[in-house]
């Protein structure tokens, strides 16, 4: 699975570079409508990712220039639950777009992939020294290490 950073926030300031003021005005242009019809035939109206149901919408993976122009791999007809499953947490919390990608990513079958240059442990901040976890995952984890081993000295002094 390619690496997915692009936020919504982003995504609005690529539509106000190509003329849209809203990400609604995007989806009822004639452009959005060629891409959305290419990408539903290419999957013969069948959901991409159970390949069971009807395919009713188009799911942006990424939200970079070019899948808001051309389309292409970064798009996938998808059915209404396959959808909901993909953009919607159990807890019912809309899911960031790069947790929208990795979540489509595993219902495709997909492995996730370290990201290279990022943190292994939160996938977000710069890597740290020979790519280990970044400082904020290291200071934490150094806190979380320093707590167990006064909670354990507590322990022994309370036995003694």
């Amino acid at each position: 699975m390619r690496p997915r950073l692009v936020s919504y926030a982003r995504r609005n300031e690529l539509l106000l570079e190509l003329g849209f003021l809203s990400y609604e005005e995007y989806l009822a242009s004639d452009l959005w409508q060629k891409i959305r019809l290419e990408t539903m035939t290419r999957a013969n109206w069948h959901c991409d990712v159970c390949h069971l149901a009807k395919a009713v919408s188009v799911h942006h993976r990424d939200y970079n220039r070019r899948a808001l122009t051309v389309g292409g791999e970064d798009l996938y007809a998808i059915c209404l639950a396959c959808h909901e499953d993909v953009e919607i947490t159990p807890t019912g919390r809309k899911r960031s777009v790069r947790e929208a990608g990795e979540r489509l990513g595993e219902l495709l079958g997909e492995r996730p992939v370290a990201i290279e240059g990022l943190c292994p442990a939160c996938g977000r901040n710069p890597a740290g020294r020979d790519e280990g976890p970044c400082w904020k995952c290291a200071k934490r984890d150094g806190r979380r290490e320093r707590v167990q081993m006064k909670m354990k000295r507590n322990r022994f002094r309370e036995t003694a």
